[in-house]
């Protein structure tokens, strides 16, 4: 048995967190049959069902803050989930020829 918790509202983003989206969405704001998968501006992974680090998908900036707090702060419904534990390598989404968030920003700091 894998133990696996669902972050609530109240819960704090830790760097072990990972998430993953509950809603697919198509381009042109879900007026087209097409979907991305990568992120035409950063790169990062979007319309993945596999979970992804926090840091890797939204930036170390948000480690510390409550899940209340990231959806509060985004500018449209789009719901994510959040989880801390140990999950499956086959569940986690291949980060091979994505960007990260979290290297973009170590990048920009040394700089």
């Amino acid at each position: 048995m894998i133990l696996i918790n669902i972050l609530e509202p109240d819960d704090v983003i830790t760097k072990e967190c990972w998430m993953r989206p509950l809603r697919l969405m198509t381009m042109s704001g879900g007026m087209s049959d097409s979907m991305s998968f990568k992120s035409q501006y950063s790169g990062v992974p979007e319309n993945n069902v596999k979970w992804v680090r926090v840091t890797d998908q939204i930036g170390p900036h948000w480690i510390g803050k409550t899940v209340k707090q990231f959806v509060k702060f985004q500018l449209m419904e789009f719901p994510y989930e959040f989880a801390i534990g140990n999950i499956p390598r086959s569940h986690q989404l291949d980060m091979k020829g994505y960007s990260s968030y979290r290297k973009l920003h170590n990048e920009t700091n040394r700089n």
